[in-house]
């Protein structure tokens, strides 16, 4: 009980609740089952530890600035990665990543040369002009002082050598490089589709599906894999990413002409590895991507980037289409994504009382009285911003709901514009089963 009363998650201190219960019920199971007794006979009497929710905490979205980085990392991988295996483009090539010129070469120590890494690379490679030394460029370079021209020349043949290797069809690199672009789709997958972790690298695939016109801006993936139907809806501007790793696949799988049903990919250098479905297989890859191309920690998780992108098509489209993308009620959107950080928080509170100070509570006597409340420029209707496009309210000043939400409206902080109010809200309550839409009475 000690562990529970001074538990503090920030200083990592003690036991939470829903520890603590874990433990205390794994504890009695087990004497339960070495002594043949019921768990009912064993805690009757007993103190069993309740779960705290207030401990448990949401989710939260990743800076949008982090998470365009994290991104754009991934997807230029992938992107980049995938062309140099399936239209065999040679090597040694450069690669650009997030704004850094990278070097692929048949190195043993460094295939791929970023600034954070010291190592020398491929030693017969100039990586600063993309040519091959000569004997005489190297005599001139730190690392080849005091060496023989025949060992020089030993590192000119070595890097000939490995570079023509590199460049066959299937070769320990090119495959390496097909795993890395498997390893990229995976993460950009989870971003674009919300997916979590587990459930994702537990997909299967049976090498057909088919594209299909979903809500406005998106386009619905699906196939059917172990006679289970499987979609996912995509940005229109990504499908063609999802189409370009079912070529990468396809043509991993030829190769080692295997029966291979895993949708996704984690290597691909002596056989196809499929991906861990424990949860674990985005926080492994981070660490992956961290070491070998940033030199810093990715933080992002396949819970935060599900939060992010629920944030951002609720934002965009509404939480309607939030829900039917990410597959989840809206009343789990509401409780489980709706998490911003505190500054961009603030920033939309703060617009929303100005707007409200512009909209409100203006006693300038200069407003027109109408039957919901006053305007400031009668027959001139000008939508709120915040009204969506898609909208199925019409701004015009021949209805009372379009008045309200119009930029003209006026409301005054007394009895009788309050009392307008009132007799707005009776009426289209009483009139709510005449609406067109149930969407019209819930944005009123």
């Amino acid at each position: 009980m000690h562990q529970i009363k001074i538990y503090d998650r920030s200083l990592k201190l003690g036991l939470s609740t829903h520890t603590a219960q874990s433990y205390q019920s794994q504890a009695i199971s087990f004497l339960s089952y070495a002594i043949q007794l019921e768990e009912s006979e064993l805690t009757g009497g007993l103190l069993l530890i309740r779960r705290n929710n207030n401990q448990v905490q949401s989710a939260v979205a990743l800076p949008d600035d982090n998470l365009s980085y994290q991104f754009n990392l991934y997807t230029q991988i992938f992107r980049q990665f995938s062309n140099i295996v399936l239209e065999h483009k040679k090597l040694p090539i450069p690669v650009n990543l997030n704004s850094e010129k990278l070097w692929i070469a048949p190195s043993y120590s460094q295939w791929l040369k970023p600034k954070h890494k010291k190592t020398i690379g491929l030693r017969g490679f100039n990586y600063d002009t993309g040519k091959f030394y000569n004997i005489e460029e190297l005599e001139l370079l730190e690392h080849c002082k005091g060496k023989q021209r025949y060992q020089l020349g030993q590192h000119i043949s070595q890097a000939l050598n490995s570079t023509e290797k590199a460049n066959e069809p299937y070769s320990s690199l090119r495959l390496l490089l097909a795993g890395w672009a498997c390893r990229a789709y995976f993460m950009h997958f989870l971003i674009v589709t919300g997916e979590n972790d587990s459930t994702a690298a537990s997909l299967l695939f049976d090498d057909e599906y088919l594209t299909t016109r979903s809500e406005q801006h998106f386009r619905s993936i699906k196939w059917r894999a172990n006679g289970i139907d499987v979609h996912y809806d995509i940005q229109n501007e990504f499908v063609y990413d999802f189409q370009r790793y079912i070529k990468l696949r396809d043509y991993l799988v030829k190769y080692y002409q295997e029966d291979y049903k895993a949708l996704f990919i984690s290597a691909a250098v002596s056989k196809l590895t499929k991906l861990s479905t424990d949860g674990n297989a985005s926080c492994d890859f981070r660490r992956l991507f961290s070491v070998q191309f940033t030199g810093k920690p990715l933080t992002g998780t396949s819970k935060s980037f599900r939060v992010s992108k629920s944030l951002w098509v609720r934002e965009s489209y509404g939480s309607g289409i939030s829900s039917y993308i990410m597959q989840h009620q809206e009343r789990t959107a509401d409780s489980n994504y709706t998490s911003k950080n505190d500054t961009k928080t603030s920033e939309q509170l703060t617009d929303y009382f100005i707007e409200l100070d512009k909209q409100l509570l203006r006693g300038t006597g200069t407003e027109e009285p109408i039957p919901s409340g006053h305007c400031a420029e009668p027959a001139m209707p000008d939508a709120l911003p915040s009204l969506s496009l898609g909208s199925a309210i019409t701004v015009n000043c021949g209805t009372l709901e379009g008045c309200l939400f119009c930029s003209k409206f006026r409301i005054h902080a007394d009895e009788d514009d309050i009392r307008k109010l009132l007799s707005v809200k009776y009426v289209i309550m009483q009139s709510q089963h005449l609406a067109a839409s149930s969407c019209i009475i819930g944005t009123l």
